[in-house]
Order: structure tokens, then C-alpha cells, then sequence
């Protein structure tokens, strides 16, 4: 496809340059570029050169508007920015692995806040920043899709239920600032301000919730132990999260920050074992983190996926290189990586709105996912092939949903189906068969990657901070520096 993208020139793109496609349009990427194509295209020429205006290290803004050969307005282009989807930093797990604490947490959320606050100084409003519109390197976020934002004559509309201030009858800056309060209030503690289990209302009554200002303030609300202390919070954002949240106040957020919480919890507790389940001491110091070697293929980055190392190459129809411990090519896959978001044991593409999941067992399999479609992807654990656990969020309702998934004649279908608060797929397998999984409740599950068969285990050595691994085939977690192995009795698998 031919385009002409102003203060650029021509650009072509082809099918492997694709990132995502949705409802509204499509973004393609190609070198240090990206461009959204709209599906119905009407033309936005103007907004997207008011748009232009908003230059700013932390707003991926328009660089132009893209034309077909013809002269029609068909999308805009902008740089392009590598960084993780906003929601990982709400799970333990990615903290964890990538040392992000509440000190740094504190230096991301103030940079947030701002953006916001220039968005406003040029009298726009942005609407609609859910996490899903951050990308965060490092301590740096970016918002992206500001095409959505209301700005001049050009009125917003779509908006996530979930970071929706119920109480305002139109959009302003303090319905920006609530919504800017949800996201980064999970970014320190993990969980939506709206949920936990409260008294009066049933599980997935996020909407009623907000409506009655039913937060996690309340202090009839339950919260699993894997939900960060609220203590984390700076002491004066705390007290803006609670007159937001719980009092219904609306004022700015404060602009600068008197302490920056506790450090970032290590696990609290001694584990003692019982009859089902036992945990042992297996290491003091950590075994050192497997490292990538050097390799002469030319690739955009390398990561491990099940414990096997792959580059990546970006701009290619065989976008995965399986590589040996040695940096040699074993062999490549026609994997589009633009369009694949990857996890720790799978990857999960969406290609022309259509979601596939990526296994790696004795191949990578790339094998369609229809109950996905339309749905933002949390988390992807697969083990086998053919056994996969995915956790998936609603954006017309917010609800975050559990997938038990098998493959079944070339096809995943969901075999289970369960509402959940969890940010991402506490589980590890032995290599063997075995997976164990500890959801946000802090009980144990164990399953047969190989047969489905289930079992749940309730134990006082099992906590819900535990963050499964996989080291030698055995399943692991660690505590304190140390490692911990983590075994199930015959009577409790």
C-alpha cells in the first residue's frame, strides 16, 4: 500500500508491517514510524493539525496527516515509541522482575500527571486515557491515541466505563483528573480503587460502585494479600485518592509529593509446610538470571518464551528466530511481530482484529483465539501446546475474565470462564505436565497441562505474594534473596 504522509513523503506498507487493528482503524509501524489508518475515513485533516501543536517528550502527537495516491485523507503518522503496556505495571510479578518499586512508581505517576496538566495548559482534554493508552519505558510514560481527545470544535465521545467519572454530566479537566486518578492509584497498589469485595455489592458491580463512591477506603472492603499496601502511597496522594474516591471531592492532585511511600514489600511471612504442600530452601544466593548471547542476526530485540530463546525482527513476515544458548539459527517462524505482543511463555497476535494465540511446545504454533476478539489482553501463560491460561479484560464493562483454554482441531475455546481482580497469571510448570497456579484468593491450583484434570488446594504454606517460576523442573518462588521450591503431595495433586 502507497501513501503520502506529510512533512515526510511517500511511505509504502506491507502486511508485516502491521501492528494492531480495531474498530476504529488500523496502526501499521515501519522503522522509527507509525501510522494509524482509519477504517471509514472522514477527514480529520484539521484536528489532526491542531493535534500537531501538542509537542511534547510524553505525548506521541500526529507528524502529519497520511493521504492515499489520490489525495484522500485516510489516518496521520507519528513517531514511534517502544515501551510496555501500563497495565504490567500493575502486577507483582513484572515489578518484580524489572525492579520497579514505589520509588519509582511515585517518578512515573508524577510524570503522568504532567502530561495531563499540559494537555490542559493547551485547552484540550484527553477523555479517555485509560491504561491501555500509556506506554511506559522505564520511568518515562508516554500517552498515545490522542486523536481521541477533545480539543477545539472537535467533540470526544468513547470512553471506558471503568476511569468514567460517574458524577459529572460533561467532560472537563476534574473528570481527566479522576480518570488519571484510577489509573495511577493501580499502578501503586495494583487493583481498580472500585474494587475488592464489599459488603453490599455483588462481585463485578464496578459501575454501582463508582456511582456510590463504594471504594477500597471503605473499610468493609476485602482485599486479597497479593494487593499492595495502601501505605505505598505518598501521604498527600493518598489523601486526594480518598476524598476522590471515597468522599467524592473533585480538585486537582497535588503537584509535588512529601515521601514516596514504603519501600517495595519482600515477602513478610516464614513458610512452614503441612501434609499437602511443603516448602524447601533451595539456593543462598539466587542462581544468576540466564543472559542472552551474542548473535550475528540482525533483530530488533531477543527474548525467552517457555525457557527457549527467540530474536525478534520487527519488519518481517518471519518476524521469530529461534536461536541455540550459542546465538546459532535453528530456525525462523512466520511470525508477525509488529502485531504480537509477547508474555513469558506465549504471545498473543491480533491480526486484522483477529486474536491468535503463539505456544511454543515442540514448534511455535500460532492457532486462532475467536472468544478474544474485541477483548485487552493481560496475560498469557501456555504450557504443552495445548494448555493455556489467559487473562482478559472487557473495555465495554471493565471486567477482567480468567480463561481456561485448550486446543481443540486448530482452534483455542474457552473451557472455563471466571471473573477475577487479578493482574496477571500467577503459574509455573515442572516441563512435565504440571502446572501449578496461584490465583489472587492465595489458594493453590494445580493442573495437568496434558489431561485438564484440576485440583485445589487450600494450605497455610501457600500465600498469594508467592510468584511461581520454573528452574530445573521444579516450581519455585522467591523470598528474601533466596529461593524456594514449591512441591505438592500425591494427596494434594
Amino acid at each position: 500500500m502507497k501513501l503520502i504522509a506529510e512533512n515526510r513523503g511517500t511511505v509504502i506498507l506491507d502486511a508485516c508491517h502491521l501492528v494492531a487493528s480495531g474498530g476504529e482503524g488500523s496502526v501499521y509501524a515501519k522503522g522509527g514510524e507509525a501510522y494509524k489508518l482509519y477504517h471509514q475515513p472522514r477527514d480529520l485533516s484539521e484536528k489532526i493539525r491542531l493535534l500537531q501543536a501538542f509537542a511534547h517528550p510524553g505525548v506521541v502527537h500526529p507528524r502529519g496527516a497520511l493521504r492515499d495516491e489520490q489525495g484522500g485523507f485516510v489516518g496521520y503518522w507519528m513517531e514511534r515509541r517502544h515501551g510496555t503496556s501500563l497495565p504490567n505495571l500493575f502486577a507483582e510479578a513484572w515489578r518484580k522482575a524489572n525492579h520497579f518499586g514505589a520509588a519509582e512508581t511515585t517518578k512515573t505517576v508524577l510524570a503522568m500527571r504532567e502530561i495531563v496538566s499540559f494537555a490542559h495548559s493547551r485547552q484540550a482534554l484527553l477523555v479517555d486515557a485509560n491504561e491501555f493508552n500509556w506506554l511506559v519505558d522505564g520511568t518515562t510514560p508516554w500517552v498515545i491515541d490522542i486523536d481521541s481527545w477533545q480539543v477545539g470544535p472537535y467533540q470526544a465521545s468513547a470512553l471506558m466505563p471503568s476511569i468514567r467519572d460517574w458524577s459529572a454530566t460533561e467532560f472537563s479537566e476534574y473528570t481527566d483528573w479522576f480518570a488519571w486518578g484510577i489509573v495511577t492509584f493501580q499502578i501503586f497498589i495494583g487493583i481498580h480503587p472500585y474494587k475488592g469485595i464489599h459488603p453490599a455489592f455483588g462481585r463485578g458491580k464496578l459501575v454501582e460502585r463508582m456511582i456510590a463512591n463504594a471504594s477500597i477506603f471503605d473499610a468493609g472492603v476485602r482485599l486479597n494479600s497479593a494487593v499492595r499496601s495502601l501505605d505505598e502511597v505518598p501521604t498527600r496522594l493518598r489523601e486526594w485518592y480518598r476524598a476522590t474516591f471515597q468522599e467524592g471531592v473533585r480538585t486537582l492532585p497535588p503537584a509535588t509529593l512529601d515521601d514516596t511511600g514504603l519501600a517495595s514489600p519482600g515477602y513478610r511471612r516464614t513458610y512452614h509446610g503441612d501434609a499437602v504442600v511443603s516448602v524447601t530452601q533451595l539456593s543462598s544466593p539466587l542462581p544468576p538470571a540466564a543472559g542472552f548471547p551474542a548473535t550475528y542476526v540482525a533483530h530488533d530485540r531477543m527474548l525467552r518464551i517457555g525457557g527457549r530463546l527467540f530474536a525478534v525482527v520487527n519488519d518481517s513476515d518471519r518476524g521469530l528466530i529461534e536461536l541455540d544458548e550459542a546465538g546459532i539459527v535453528r530456525t525462523s517462524w512466520p511470525v508477525m511481530a509488529n502485531a504480537t505482543v509477547f508474555f513469558r511463555t506465549a504471545g498473543l497476535s491480533n491480526y486484522l482484529g483477529q486474536p491468535y494465540l503463539l505456544t511454543v511446545a515442540d514448534q511455535v504454533n500460532i492457532f486462532p483465539a475467536a472468544f478474544l476478539r474485541a477483548q485487552k489482553i493481560l496475560d498469557v501463560f501456555s504450557d504443552n501446546g495445548i494448555f493455556a491460561i489467559v487473562l482478559a479484560q472487557d473495555p465495554r464493562t471493565a471486567l477482567v475474565s480468567r480463561y481456561l483454554c485448550r486446543l481443540e482441531a486448530g482452534q483455542w475455546r474457552a473451557i472455563e470462564q471466571e471473573h477475577t481482580e487479578e493482574t496477571f497469571i500467577n503459574a509455573a510448570s515442572t516441563g512435565s505436565g504440571i502446572v501449578g497456579y496461584i490465583p489472587g484468593n492465595g489458594e493453590l491450583r494445580v493442573y495437568s497441562s496434558k489431561t485438564f484434570a484440576q485440583h485445589q488446594v487450600q494450605s497455610a504454606a501457600v500465600k498469594a505474594e508467592m510468584i511461581l517460576e520454573q528452574l530445573n523442573g521444579q516450581i519455585v518462588f522467591r523470598s528474601g534473596g533466596l529461593m524456594y521450591r514449591l512441591q505438592v503431595s500425591a494427596r494434594g495433586a
